[in-house]
């Protein structure tokens, strides 16, 4: 099966992301995992009217949301936009996962300033990122095989397909998280 779900954000209010409930292919609303909040705001977005933003310097942001259909098989494919404010503080992710057993893939900014792709093993996808730069990711997985790739866009073309990474834990992907450590930036 291939990914179905769409999420923009843009119907939603300013404020808290937990118990928004648009875009279609999910199966309930955002729900908040930890302890600090994601919020909706239209002050810097990628595309439409609203992104999910973050500026806390309180660890541990955790939101998800399950889909209807569970995706299985190969040739998956799925796109999101990233962008830190700091190369040097905080992690900034957004993760593929079974329900039951976790996170299965995660494409993430790190403190060391590079856009890496994390499974059992982390390659990076692109060495010292720039601030305040909107990144387009291409994610593609293949859940028999246990196995993923991905690629960024800034603005100025596709980058190369990553090298593999195998996926960690098991099981087909049922939910989509959005996670944050504290940063000295805003985040969406």
């Amino acid at each position: 099966m291939a990914w179905v779900a769409v999420e923009n954000f843009d119907s939603y209010s300013d404020g808290d992301l937990a118990g928004e409930n648009g875009g279609t292919g999910w199966s309930g609303a955002w729900a908040n995992g930890a302890v600090e909040v994601l919020d909706v705001a239209g002050t810097q977005t990628y595309q439409g009217a609203k992104a999910v933003t973050d500026n806390s310097a309180v660890n541990n942001s955790f939101y998800t949301r399950d889909l209807t259909s569970a995706v299985s098989g190969d040739g998956n494919i799925v796109y999101f936009a990233m962008r830190k404010g700091s190369t040097s503080s905080g992690l900034l992710n957004i993760n593929i996962r079974n329900s039951g057993s976790g996170n299965r893939a995660e494409v993430r900014f790190n403190t060391s300033g590079n856009l890496v792709l994390v499974g059992t093993t982390t390659v990076t996808l692109l060495a010292g990122y720039s601030a305040d730069t909107w990144y387009a990711i291409r994610l593609t997985f293949n859940v028999t095989a246990g196995t993923a790739t991905a690629a960024y866009n800034s603005g100025s073309g596709w980058s190369s397909e990553s090298s593999a990474v195998t996926m960690n834990n098991s099981g087909n992907i049922d939910r989509i998280a959005l996670g944050r450590d504290a940063g000295t930036s805003t985040d969406y």
